[in-house]
Protein backbone atom coordinates (compact mmCIF):
# COMPACT_ATOMS: atom_id res chain seq x y z
CA UNK A 1 0.00 0.00 0.00
CA UNK A 2 1.32 3.46 -0.90
CA UNK A 3 0.99 6.16 1.69
CA UNK A 4 1.85 9.82 1.90
CA UNK A 5 1.68 12.35 4.67
CA UNK A 6 -1.25 14.71 4.69
CA UNK A 7 -1.02 18.28 6.03
CA UNK A 8 -3.47 17.32 8.79
CA UNK A 9 -1.27 14.41 9.87
CA UNK A 10 -3.34 11.67 8.23
CA UNK A 11 -1.53 8.92 6.36
CA UNK A 12 -3.37 8.45 3.08
CA UNK A 13 -3.06 5.63 0.57
CA UNK A 14 -2.86 7.94 -2.41
CA UNK A 15 -0.19 9.73 -4.37
CA UNK A 16 -0.25 12.80 -6.62
CA UNK A 17 -1.24 11.88 -9.27
CA UNK A 18 -3.12 8.85 -7.87
CA UNK A 19 -1.31 6.44 -10.19
CA UNK A 20 2.13 5.50 -8.92
CA UNK A 21 3.80 4.97 -12.32
CA UNK A 22 2.42 8.12 -13.90
CA UNK A 23 4.80 10.69 -12.45
CA UNK A 24 5.64 13.72 -14.59
CA UNK A 25 9.06 13.75 -16.19
CA UNK A 26 10.90 15.86 -18.75
CA UNK A 27 9.66 14.64 -22.15
CA UNK A 28 12.56 12.78 -23.81
CA UNK A 29 10.85 12.47 -27.17
CA UNK A 30 8.29 15.26 -27.29
CA UNK A 31 5.20 16.45 -25.47
CA UNK A 32 2.77 14.21 -27.37
CA UNK A 33 4.73 11.10 -26.42
CA UNK A 34 4.75 12.11 -22.76
CA UNK A 35 0.99 12.77 -22.83
CA UNK A 36 0.46 9.32 -24.33
CA UNK A 37 2.67 7.74 -21.67
CA UNK A 38 0.80 9.39 -18.82
CA UNK A 39 -2.58 8.48 -20.30
CA UNK A 40 -1.45 4.87 -20.69
CA UNK A 41 -0.83 4.56 -16.95
CA UNK A 42 -4.07 6.40 -16.13
CA UNK A 43 -6.51 4.33 -18.19
CA UNK A 44 -6.65 6.85 -21.04
CA UNK A 45 -7.12 10.11 -19.13
CA UNK A 46 -4.98 13.05 -18.11
CA UNK A 47 -5.49 16.16 -16.01
CA UNK A 48 -5.10 19.78 -17.07
CA UNK A 49 -2.42 20.22 -14.41
CA UNK A 50 -0.44 17.36 -15.94
CA UNK A 51 -0.81 18.84 -19.42
CA UNK A 52 0.56 22.17 -18.17
CA UNK A 53 3.38 20.34 -16.39
CA UNK A 54 4.61 18.65 -19.58
CA UNK A 55 4.79 21.99 -21.38
CA UNK A 56 1.41 22.72 -22.97
CA UNK A 57 -0.04 26.20 -22.61
CA UNK A 58 -3.72 26.86 -21.96
CA UNK A 59 -4.18 27.87 -25.58
CA UNK A 60 -2.41 24.70 -26.77
CA UNK A 61 -4.77 22.60 -24.64
CA UNK A 62 -7.75 24.39 -26.20
CA UNK A 63 -6.42 23.74 -29.71
CA UNK A 64 -6.00 20.04 -28.98
CA UNK A 65 -9.56 19.92 -27.67
CA UNK A 66 -10.81 21.65 -30.85
CA UNK A 67 -8.90 19.19 -33.04
CA UNK A 68 -10.25 16.18 -31.15
CA UNK A 69 -6.91 15.13 -29.68
CA UNK A 70 -8.31 15.72 -26.19
CA UNK A 71 -11.89 15.17 -25.04
CA UNK A 72 -13.35 16.69 -21.87
CA UNK A 73 -14.38 14.05 -19.33
CA UNK A 74 -14.69 16.32 -16.28
CA UNK A 75 -13.64 19.91 -15.60
CA UNK A 76 -9.87 19.80 -15.89
CA UNK A 77 -9.72 16.14 -16.95
CA UNK A 78 -9.49 14.86 -20.52
CA UNK A 79 -9.39 11.57 -22.36
CA UNK A 80 -6.61 11.25 -24.91
CA UNK A 81 -7.39 10.44 -28.55
CA UNK A 82 -11.03 9.32 -28.13
CA UNK A 83 -14.05 9.87 -25.94
CA UNK A 84 -15.02 6.26 -25.22
CA UNK A 85 -13.77 5.42 -21.77
CA UNK A 86 -13.96 2.04 -20.08
CA UNK A 87 -15.17 1.82 -16.49
CA UNK A 88 -11.62 2.11 -15.15
CA UNK A 89 -11.09 5.22 -17.25
CA UNK A 90 -13.98 6.94 -15.51
CA UNK A 91 -12.61 5.85 -12.15
CA UNK A 92 -9.25 7.38 -13.05
CA UNK A 93 -10.88 10.58 -14.30
CA UNK A 94 -12.86 10.93 -11.07
CA UNK A 95 -9.69 10.55 -8.99
CA UNK A 96 -7.81 13.13 -11.03
CA UNK A 97 -10.75 15.51 -10.71
CA UNK A 98 -11.11 15.01 -6.94
CA UNK A 99 -7.44 15.72 -6.21
CA UNK A 100 -4.45 14.15 -4.53
CA UNK A 101 -6.13 13.09 -1.29
CA UNK A 102 -8.98 11.12 -2.84
CA UNK A 103 -9.79 7.46 -3.38
CA UNK A 104 -12.59 5.29 -4.74
CA UNK A 105 -15.28 4.71 -2.14
CA UNK A 106 -18.77 3.43 -1.38
CA UNK A 107 -20.31 1.36 -4.18
CA UNK A 108 -17.43 2.01 -6.59
CA UNK A 109 -14.95 0.65 -4.05
CA UNK A 110 -17.22 -2.37 -3.55
CA UNK A 111 -17.19 -2.98 -7.30
CA UNK A 112 -13.41 -2.62 -7.44
CA UNK A 113 -13.01 -5.09 -4.56
CA UNK A 114 -15.32 -7.55 -6.32
CA UNK A 115 -18.28 -7.80 -3.94
CA UNK A 116 -20.68 -5.61 -5.94
CA UNK A 117 -21.58 -5.41 -9.61
CA UNK A 118 -23.44 -3.29 -12.10
CA UNK A 119 -23.34 0.26 -13.44
CA UNK A 120 -23.88 3.36 -11.39
CA UNK A 121 -22.31 6.66 -10.50
CA UNK A 122 -18.60 6.73 -9.78
CA UNK A 123 -18.11 7.49 -6.08
CA UNK A 124 -14.97 9.05 -4.67
CA UNK A 125 -14.20 10.20 -1.14
CA UNK A 126 -11.67 12.77 0.01
CA UNK A 127 -10.72 14.25 3.34
CA UNK A 128 -12.36 17.48 4.43
CA UNK A 129 -10.07 20.42 3.68
CA UNK A 130 -11.33 23.98 3.86
CA UNK A 131 -8.57 25.14 1.51
CA UNK A 132 -9.85 22.80 -1.19
CA UNK A 133 -13.65 23.11 -1.16
CA UNK A 134 -15.75 20.63 -3.07
CA UNK A 135 -16.04 21.59 -6.72
CA UNK A 136 -19.54 22.26 -8.02
CA UNK A 137 -19.92 20.29 -11.23
CA UNK A 138 -23.62 19.79 -11.86
CA UNK A 139 -23.07 18.80 -15.48
CA UNK A 140 -21.50 15.51 -14.55
CA UNK A 141 -24.21 13.48 -12.88
CA UNK A 142 -22.20 10.25 -13.16
CA UNK A 143 -19.77 11.42 -10.45
CA UNK A 144 -20.56 11.59 -6.72
CA UNK A 145 -17.89 13.20 -4.57
CA UNK A 146 -18.04 12.49 -0.83
CA UNK A 147 -16.12 14.36 1.85
CA UNK A 148 -15.21 13.13 5.32
CA UNK A 149 -13.40 14.42 8.39
CA UNK A 150 -12.26 10.87 9.24
CA UNK A 151 -10.05 9.16 6.69
CA UNK A 152 -7.15 7.46 8.53
CA UNK A 153 -4.57 5.41 6.68
CA UNK A 154 -5.87 2.16 8.14
CA UNK A 155 -9.13 2.72 6.23
CA UNK A 156 -7.32 2.99 2.87
CA UNK A 157 -5.68 0.59 0.49
CA UNK A 158 -4.67 0.01 -3.15
CA UNK A 159 -6.24 -2.61 -5.37
CA UNK A 160 -5.59 -3.14 -9.07
CA UNK A 161 -3.61 0.09 -9.07
CA UNK A 162 -6.40 2.27 -7.66
CA UNK A 163 -6.41 3.99 -4.27
CA UNK A 164 -9.64 3.03 -2.51
CA UNK A 165 -11.22 2.55 0.88
CA UNK A 166 -10.56 -0.75 2.62
CA UNK A 167 -13.25 -3.42 2.51
CA UNK A 168 -14.13 -2.74 6.15
CA UNK A 169 -14.42 1.05 5.64
CA UNK A 170 -16.39 0.48 2.43
CA UNK A 171 -18.96 -1.56 4.36
CA UNK A 172 -19.23 1.22 6.96
CA UNK A 173 -19.79 3.82 4.23
CA UNK A 174 -22.41 1.65 2.51
CA UNK A 175 -24.33 0.80 5.69
CA UNK A 176 -26.51 3.95 6.01
CA UNK A 177 -28.05 3.53 2.55
CA UNK A 178 -28.17 -0.27 2.31
CA UNK A 179 -30.81 -2.71 3.51
CA UNK A 180 -29.92 -5.55 5.85
CA UNK A 181 -30.29 -7.95 2.93
CA UNK A 182 -27.84 -5.92 0.82
CA UNK A 183 -25.32 -5.77 3.67
CA UNK A 184 -25.58 -9.53 4.11
CA UNK A 185 -24.99 -9.99 0.38
CA UNK A 186 -21.97 -7.67 0.47
CA UNK A 187 -20.42 -9.59 3.35
CA UNK A 188 -21.10 -12.99 1.82
CA UNK A 189 -19.63 -11.99 -1.54
CA UNK A 190 -16.60 -10.28 0.02
CA UNK A 191 -15.96 -13.49 1.95
CA UNK A 192 -16.45 -15.55 -1.21
CA UNK A 193 -13.88 -13.57 -3.22
CA UNK A 194 -11.43 -13.60 -0.33
CA UNK A 195 -11.26 -9.90 0.58
CA UNK A 196 -13.23 -9.90 3.87
CA UNK A 197 -10.67 -9.44 6.63
CA UNK A 198 -12.37 -10.27 9.92
CA UNK A 199 -9.84 -8.44 12.05
CA UNK A 200 -10.25 -5.24 10.01
CA UNK A 201 -14.04 -5.49 10.23
CA UNK A 202 -13.89 -5.99 14.01
CA UNK A 203 -11.55 -3.02 14.30
CA UNK A 204 -13.68 -0.66 12.21
CA UNK A 205 -16.85 -1.61 14.12
CA UNK A 206 -15.04 -0.66 17.31
CA UNK A 207 -13.59 2.61 15.96
CA UNK A 208 -16.74 3.82 14.22
CA UNK A 209 -19.15 3.30 17.11
CA UNK A 210 -21.94 5.86 16.86
CA UNK A 211 -21.71 6.37 13.09
CA UNK A 212 -24.88 6.26 11.05
CA UNK A 213 -25.80 2.67 10.20
CA UNK A 214 -23.06 1.13 12.34
CA UNK A 215 -25.55 -0.60 14.64
CA UNK A 216 -27.27 -2.28 11.70
CA UNK A 217 -23.94 -3.28 10.22
CA UNK A 218 -22.87 -4.72 13.57
CA UNK A 219 -26.05 -6.83 13.70
CA UNK A 220 -25.46 -8.13 10.17
CA UNK A 221 -21.80 -8.89 10.90
CA UNK A 222 -22.83 -10.69 14.06
CA UNK A 223 -25.15 -12.96 12.08
CA UNK A 224 -22.37 -13.54 9.54
CA UNK A 225 -19.79 -14.35 12.22
CA UNK A 226 -20.68 -13.63 15.86
CA UNK A 227 -17.02 -13.51 16.84
CA UNK A 228 -16.35 -10.43 14.71
CA UNK A 229 -18.98 -8.03 15.97
CA UNK A 230 -17.38 -6.88 19.23
CA UNK A 231 -13.96 -6.46 20.76
CA UNK A 232 -12.81 -8.38 23.80
CA UNK A 233 -13.30 -5.35 26.05
CA UNK A 234 -16.84 -4.78 24.74
CA UNK A 235 -17.83 -8.34 25.59
CA UNK A 236 -16.18 -8.21 29.02
CA UNK A 237 -18.18 -5.08 29.92
CA UNK A 238 -21.42 -6.61 28.69
CA UNK A 239 -20.79 -9.84 30.60
CA UNK A 240 -20.10 -7.88 33.79
CA UNK A 241 -23.37 -5.97 33.37
CA UNK A 242 -25.28 -9.23 32.93
CA UNK A 243 -23.55 -10.77 35.94
CA UNK A 244 -24.44 -7.80 38.17
CA UNK A 245 -28.00 -7.60 36.85
CA UNK A 246 -28.72 -11.23 37.74
CA UNK A 247 -26.72 -11.17 41.00
CA UNK A 248 -24.31 -13.85 39.92
CA UNK A 249 -21.39 -14.22 42.36
CA UNK A 250 -18.19 -12.34 41.54
CA UNK A 251 -15.49 -14.20 39.60
CA UNK A 252 -11.74 -14.09 39.12
CA UNK A 253 -10.52 -12.59 35.84
CA UNK A 254 -7.72 -13.81 33.53
CA UNK A 255 -6.65 -16.66 35.78
CA UNK A 256 -3.99 -19.26 34.95
CA UNK A 257 -5.12 -22.88 35.07
CA UNK A 258 -2.36 -25.30 34.21
CA UNK A 259 -0.84 -24.06 30.97
CA UNK A 260 -3.78 -21.84 30.04
CA UNK A 261 -5.23 -18.47 30.97
CA UNK A 262 -9.02 -18.45 31.30
CA UNK A 263 -11.26 -15.39 31.13
CA UNK A 264 -13.61 -15.92 34.09
CA UNK A 265 -13.23 -18.40 36.95
CA UNK A 266 -15.47 -19.42 39.84
CA UNK A 267 -12.94 -21.53 41.69
CA UNK A 268 -15.21 -23.08 44.33
CA UNK A 269 -17.83 -24.01 41.72
CA UNK A 270 -15.06 -25.19 39.36
CA UNK A 271 -16.65 -23.23 36.50
CA UNK A 272 -14.94 -21.36 33.69
CA UNK A 273 -16.49 -18.90 31.24
CA UNK A 274 -14.59 -18.04 28.06
CA UNK A 275 -15.67 -14.86 26.23
CA UNK A 276 -15.41 -15.43 22.48
CA UNK A 277 -14.63 -12.63 20.03
CA UNK A 278 -12.89 -12.78 16.69
CA UNK A 279 -9.93 -10.77 17.94
CA UNK A 280 -8.85 -13.79 19.97
CA UNK A 281 -10.61 -16.67 18.19
CA UNK A 282 -10.62 -15.97 14.49
CA UNK A 283 -9.88 -18.96 12.27
CA UNK A 284 -9.99 -22.75 12.01
CA UNK A 285 -6.66 -23.20 13.76
CA UNK A 286 -7.87 -21.04 16.64
CA UNK A 287 -11.08 -23.03 16.80
CA UNK A 288 -9.14 -26.29 17.12
CA UNK A 289 -6.88 -24.69 19.73
CA UNK A 290 -9.91 -23.54 21.74
CA UNK A 291 -11.34 -27.05 21.64
CA UNK A 292 -8.08 -28.51 22.90
CA UNK A 293 -7.94 -25.89 25.68
CA UNK A 294 -11.47 -26.74 26.78
CA UNK A 295 -10.67 -30.45 26.93
CA UNK A 296 -7.53 -29.79 28.97
CA UNK A 297 -9.34 -27.51 31.42
CA UNK A 298 -12.23 -29.94 31.77
CA UNK A 299 -9.71 -32.71 32.44
CA UNK A 300 -8.65 -30.69 35.49
CA UNK A 301 -12.21 -30.92 36.81
CA UNK A 302 -13.65 -27.63 35.54
CA UNK A 303 -16.70 -27.11 33.35
CA UNK A 304 -16.18 -24.65 30.47
CA UNK A 305 -18.96 -22.41 29.12
CA UNK A 306 -18.18 -20.35 26.01
CA UNK A 307 -20.19 -17.13 25.67
CA UNK A 308 -20.46 -14.84 22.63
CA UNK A 309 -21.90 -11.35 22.23
CA UNK A 310 -24.81 -12.80 20.27
CA UNK A 311 -25.61 -15.25 23.09
CA UNK A 312 -25.72 -12.43 25.65
CA UNK A 313 -27.85 -10.11 23.53
CA UNK A 314 -30.20 -12.67 21.95
CA UNK A 315 -30.49 -15.26 24.73
CA UNK A 316 -29.43 -13.58 27.96
CA UNK A 317 -31.86 -15.70 29.99
CA UNK A 318 -30.46 -18.92 28.55
CA UNK A 319 -26.87 -17.94 29.33
CA UNK A 320 -27.75 -16.89 32.88
CA UNK A 321 -29.77 -20.06 33.54
CA UNK A 322 -26.94 -22.30 32.29
CA UNK A 323 -24.30 -20.41 34.29
CA UNK A 324 -26.35 -20.46 37.51
CA UNK A 325 -26.92 -24.22 37.08
CA UNK A 326 -23.17 -24.77 36.79
CA UNK A 327 -22.40 -22.55 39.78
CA UNK A 328 -24.92 -24.36 42.02
CA UNK A 329 -23.62 -27.84 41.25
CA UNK A 330 -21.18 -27.63 44.17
Amino acid sequence: MLKRSHPSGLALAVSAPPFARASIRVPPAGISQEIARLAHFQHGVISRMQLLSVGLSSSAISRRVDRGNLHRVLDGVYSVGHDRLAREGRWAAALLFAGSYACLSHRTAAIAWGFEQGPGRVEVIRDFNRKNPQKANLRDRWLLLHRTRTLPGEDLDRHRGFPLTSVARTLVDLAPRSTDRQLKRFLAQADRVGVANRREIANVLDRCSGWRGIGRLRDVVEQWDPRVAVTKSDLEVLFLEVRNKHRIPEHEVNVTLGDFEVDCLWRESRTVVELDTYTYHGDNLAFESDHERDLAVEAMGFHVLRVTHQMLTKDETGVVTTLKTLLHRH
